[in-house]
């Protein structure tokens, strides 16, 4: 294997543990791709455990059977849309053969269900053709009705955006977020990080360009959270600050995320060599521990195991 800068560290056991939530994730969402990927990463760590890193390998190799003719060095070319093809497909099969399946995913969205359930759900809801009628109501305008009269977990609504962005629909959506009401242009969600504002792009860049350094077992760690921690403020006040930084604050926020990753994963956070290493001043001190207590508030409330 070629000399790697992440080969050989030791990875936390809080950074094991997210790394697990998210592999079962992925496969639950039938995400194989983005499963193997990660899984060819932490095959370049070490867990500190044996059984852990043999484990990961012996669930890639049965990956890489599962998906014949693709290896890390592939070139992905439509990889997207060749995905999202096949998964209608499977649906269409489904519903065909299961006439009531679309009902059930709907009801899936229901109160009482988990979010990881609901977001399961939203999942197969994106891909699932039109038209199937439930009570005289399509799946996008349910999903809209269902969306605009539900009060969900910050994350299960993004989804439910990305879900309609991918159906087609068009126009903006009143919905109620942290208790705060909305409207959303569905047209401008993003679907992958690559969709977002350059400024949010940024501070995720100048974090893994000192992690990769410094801490690089934080890289695909930051980049996971950073995602989360987005759609989380999606269309709230502090994402449209976040969309007009300049070079400085860009970053005080990369610095703040560099800090709760540190915190939550190891206890211990070292404020004044970060603020060294992302050139922190005097006079932006107040500005990194202001954006600190947001991502941490949202490091807290996270339901995926962070803390």
């Amino acid at each position: 294997m070629a000399e790697n800068p992440i080969d050989n560290v030791i990875l936390l056991p809080k950074t094991i543990d997210f790394y697990q939530i998210e592999i079962t994730r992925m496969l639950e969402m039938e995400r194989y791709e983005e499963a193997m990927e990660l899984l060819r990463f932490l095959g370049r760590c070490n867990s500190g455990d044996a059984r852990t890193d043999e484990e990961w390998r012996a669930l890639l190799a049965w990956l890489e059977t599962m998906q014949p003719g693709k290896s890390a060095d592939d070139p992905v070319e439509e990889e997207e849309e060749t995905e999202a093809d096949l998964f209608r497909q499977h649906l269409r099969m489904k519903t065909e053969n299961e006439p009531e399946y679309t009902t059930q995913l709907l009801e899936m969205l229901r109160p009482e269900v988990t979010p990881d359930m609901q977001l399961l759900s939203l999942e197969q809801l994106a891909y699932l053709e039109e038209p199937v009628q439930l009570e005289g109501k399509g799946v996008t305008e349910s999903l809209v009705e269902w969306l605009q009269n539900s009060t969900v977990t910050p994350w299960v609504q993004f989804k439910a955006l990305q879900t309609l962005k991918i159906r087609g629909f068009n126009g903006q959506i009143r919905v109620l977020k942290l208790g705060v009401p909305l409207t959303i242009d569905v047209a401008r969600v993003p679907l992958e990080m690559k969709q977002y504002p350059l400024e949010f792009i940024a501070i995720l860049n100048k974090l893994q360009q000192v992690a990769e350094v410094n801490e690089p077992t934080l890289v695909y760690f930051a980049e996971q959270i950073w995602e989360q921690f987005l759609a989380y403020i999606y269309g709230t006040a502090t994402y449209e600050q976040l969309e007009n930084l300049d070079r400085a604050l860009t970053n005080v926020w990369a610095a703040a995320l560099h800090c709760v990753l540190a915190d939550v994963l190891s206890g211990t956070v070292n404020e004044i060599e970060i603020q060294q290493l992302y050139e922190i001043t005097s006079d932006l001190k107040l500005q990194m521990k202001q954006a600190y207590q947001t991502v941490r508030s949202f490091a807290d409330t996270f339901p995926f195991a962070l803390k």
